[in-house]
């Protein structure tokens, strides 16, 4: 599933059913759409994931969907959102210690994966030449124009953006 595509997708789809869109990112590369519309109580958040969701509401209830490989596909997501009445809500609930645990063990996992992810792009940096800057800049500077000199490189796109763009998330 390419995230972004998905996102994409779903963002379009809810524009035309009239929804305001903010979107935002996740170091782990999810992407969530922040959904609302006047005739809604709720915001409604459409996450976008290669992985299943592990966080619960932190502040107040929310209407969520979530579109990854083992939860709904966009499609599904899409027909919710001409139904937001059907979107479950999420309460905000104190956790069990069991669950405290597994949810300071997923952050640290994450930010452990994050510092890697930070410390390989900056590996990556330095190894860089004027050409692979000239290069880039020459392509546009974008998004898929680092997904190209990757596939050249056979490394990944996002490490190689990162690296020419000083840390920007790809």
């Amino acid at each position: 599933m390419d995230i972004y595509k998905t996102s994409d997708r779903i963002e379009k789809a809810a524009v035309k059913m009239g929804y305001d869109v903010d979107t935002s990112y996740a170091t782990t590369g999810s992407q969530y759409l922040q959904l609302t519309r006047d005739d809604i109580k709720f915001q409604i958040n459409v996450r976008v994931a290669d992985h299943a969701e592990c966080y619960l509401p932190r502040t107040r209830a929310i209407r969520q969907v979530c579109v990854s490989p083992e939860e709904l596909t966009a499609t599904q997501a899409i027909d919710l959102l001409t139904r937001p009445d059907d979107i479950p809500i999420t309460e905000v609930r104190i956790l069990t210690s069991e669950e405290k645990k597994r949810f300071a063990e997923a952050i640290k996992q994450e930010k452990e994966s994050a510092q890697q992810r930070n410390a390989n792009w900056r590996a990556l940096r330095e190894t860089l030449t004027q050409a692979d800057y000239d290069e880039f800049k020459n392509k546009g500077q974008s998004r898929n124009s680092a997904r190209e000199m990757a596939a050249a490189r056979n490394m990944k796109a996002g490490q190689l953006y990162a690296a020419l763009t000083n840390g920007r998330k790809f």
